[in-house]
């Protein structure tokens, strides 16, 4: 394996982009982490992930405070992505919503619904 110009890990012969990542990390915005938001980000890019997704507990204020100190930090934190999502408790389970606008899903009781109740992503 060898290290592209900026992108991480690739295999050469392919040409093929290695991207690391985890779409399901909490910061102290969820009751089951002490983890501030920048340690998040610092502990996942000390790892050599390229990108994680904040799933928080039914918010997303864990993942705009982490991208208020991506934004504030880029050179730190280069070729990094961020994307936000929310965890919530159903009937049925735990599930997670990612790639979520973080302003029109603040709570999971602020996620836009259609007429017979079920999510939707808003265009």
């Amino acid at each position: 394996m060898e290290y592209g110009p900026d992108s991480g890990p690739y295999f050469a012969e392919r040409n093929v982009v290695m991207i690391a990542f985890d779409l399901h990390v909490h910061t102290n915005f969820s009751p089951c982490s002490n983890m501030a938001p920048m340690v998040v980000l610092q502990t996942a890019h000390a790892a050599g992930l390229n990108a994680i997704a904040i799933t928080d507990h039914n918010t997303t204020a864990g993942a705009v405070a982490a991208h208020g100190l991506l934004n504030s930090n880029r050179t730190m934190f280069r070729n990094f992505q961020l994307f936000t999502g929310i965890e919530f408790k159903t009937k049925y389970g735990e599930f997670n919503a990612v790639f979520l606008n973080p302003y029109e899903c603040a709570t999971f009781e602020s996620m836009p619904r259609d007429e017979r109740g079920r999510f939707y992503l808003p265009e």
